[in-house]
C-alpha cells in the first residue's frame, strides 16, 4: 500500500479506494454509489465491456423491426475527494444470472491500473424489523486487520449470515 500522503502517479488519484454497488435487494448498494457519483462530481474513467457473462434479455422494436436489446453498461467513475482517499466508483446497471465470480475478478483486474488500495461494497440484509427501529450498519471483511481497524472506529461486525450476489463476491475477488 502507498502512504496516503502521496498521489498514485499512474492514475493521478490519491490512495484510491474502489467503491462498488451492484444492484440488488432494494437497490441499496447501487443507490449509495449513485449518491457518491452525484455529490462528488465524478468523472467518467473507463467501462468494463459486457461480455458473454451477460445475455440479451429483451428486444427493442422500432417501426415493427426488432433489434437485440442493450447489454448493461458497467462504468467506472473517479472522484477527487480532497481527503485522504480518492474514489473509483463502479456503477453496474445489473448483475448477470451466471458467471458472477469471473465478472467480479474482471472488475477488480480492470480497476488495478487506478492503484486501488481497498475495495468497499454495500449490501442490504433482509430481516424483519420494527418500522420505527433505527437502521443498523454492520460490516464484514475477509481481512482480520481490516476487521480490527473497523471495530476500533466503532463499526459493528455482522454477527452471522450471508451476503448473496456480486456485492459479496466482490470481497472475495478483491482478496484474491
Amino acid at each position: 500500500m502507498m502512504s496516503s500522503e502521496f498521489s498514485n502517479e499512474r492514475s493521478g488519484l490519491k490512495s484510491p479506494w474502489l467503491v462498488v454497488g451492484w444492484p440488488g435487494i432494494g437497490g441499496v448498494a447501487s443507490h449509495v454509489i449513485q449518491q457518491l457519483d452525484y455529490l462528488y462530481e465524478s468523472t467518467h474513467a473507463e467501462v468494463v465491456v459486457a461480455d458473454p457473462t451477460f445475455e440479451i434479455e429483451d428486444i427493442v422494436v422500432r417501426d415493427g423491426i426488432s433489434f437485440p436489446g442493450p447489454l448493461p453498461r458497467l462504468p467506472f467513475r473517479t472522484v477527487i475527494s480532497g481527503g485522504y482517499h480518492d474514489l473509483v466508483l463502479f456503477l453496474p446497471e445489473r448483475q448477470p444470472q451466471l458467471g458472477g465470480m469471473a465478472l467480479c475478478r474482471r472488475v477488480v483486474t480492470a480497476a488495478l491500473p487506478f492503484g486501488i488500495e481497498r475495495v468497499i461494497t454495500f449490501a442490504a440484509v433482509t430481516a424483519a424489523i420494527d418500522p420505527e427501529a433505527t437502521p443498523k450498519v454492520n460490516f464484514c471483511t475477509p481481512c482480520s486487520l481490516t476487521s480490527e481497524d473497523m471495530t476500533q472506529r466503532g463499526m459493528i461486525p455482522m454477527p452471522h449470515g450471508s451476503v448473496r450476489g456480486l456485492n459479496g463476491l466482490m470481497l472475495i475477488a478483491a482478496q484474491e
